[in-house]
């Protein structure tokens, strides 16, 4: 989704301006999109919450069971869905890694269009943040801040969660889609765990997690019939 992250210069991008409702067409090939934990309630109830097998251990909604597709972004560039995860929300701004420890830069996607007939300025006649780019960047801190306390939140996790393949039948005939790279927790060992255990789950916090994670499963189905709804209207 972020194709061209340029660290954001108070001297150079002084005249730099956000377009006001560019849409969601960038995130249109976008299959995935990582989840806060605290996101995960709310995700489960419209997209499949599943832990990919490489990368951090963060929870991530599953957008659509073709790569290179979107499954909730239309034709025009709507957003289909009642929730917007906040990875699709923050963009096209994020905060880059500097190789420092806990060190973040403010950067922007440089390529995204919400910089194509900008209206709304981020810095002032000093090159000082407006309202509006502290918002922003208020908005990615907290979201930076939840996503690294995750990685030790979600430790307890690991032992629970099983490698998970999903299969689809396109309708139309075509070749059987297989997704990998998926964990899902295993219900069987979450039932088989000692009280001590369960204990340190609902003590971390993950009891919600987790079952909002299992309930969301179900929502596969929904991935299924967009895509075939799609194939069948080309």
């Amino acid at each position: 989704m972020f194709r061209s992250v340029t660290p954001l210069d108070s001297n150079a991008h002084r005249n730099l301006k956000l377009a006001p409702n560019p849409g969601f067409g960038f995130a249109a090939t976008t299959m995935t999109v990582p989840l806060s934990p605290s996101e995960v309630p709310e995700a489960a109830k419209h997209f499949p919450v599943v832990f990919p097998t490489e990368g951090p251990l963060l929870p991530h909604a599953l957008l659509s069971l073709v790569q290179g597709t979107n499954e909730f972004v239309s034709p025009t560039g709507e957003w289909t869905a009642p929730y917007v995860p906040a990875h699709i929300r923050r963009y096209p701004f994020i905060l880059a890694a500097t190789g420092e420890k806990d060190g973040f830069v403010l950067g922007y996607d440089s390529e995204a269009p919400h910089f194509v007939d900008g209206t709304e300025p981020l810095l002032d006649a000093d090159g000082k943040p407006t309202v509006l780019l502290s918002q922003v960047l208020q908005f990615l801190n907290g979201f930076q801040q939840e996503i690294t306390a995750a990685a030790t939140q979600l430790e307890a996790l690991t032992p629970l969660l099983d490698p998970q393949q999903l299969e689809w039948q396109p309708p139309n005939g075509g070749d059987k889609v297989t997704v990998n790279g998926l964990r899902i927790v295993n219900v069987e060992k979450l039932s088989k765990l000692s009280d001590k255990k369960f204990l340190e789950l609902r003590k971390a916090g993950l009891l919600p997690l987790i079952y909002a994670h299992l309930s969301s499963l179900s929502n596969v189905a929904v991935l299924t019939q967009k895509a075939a709804t799609r194939l069948a209207a080309k």
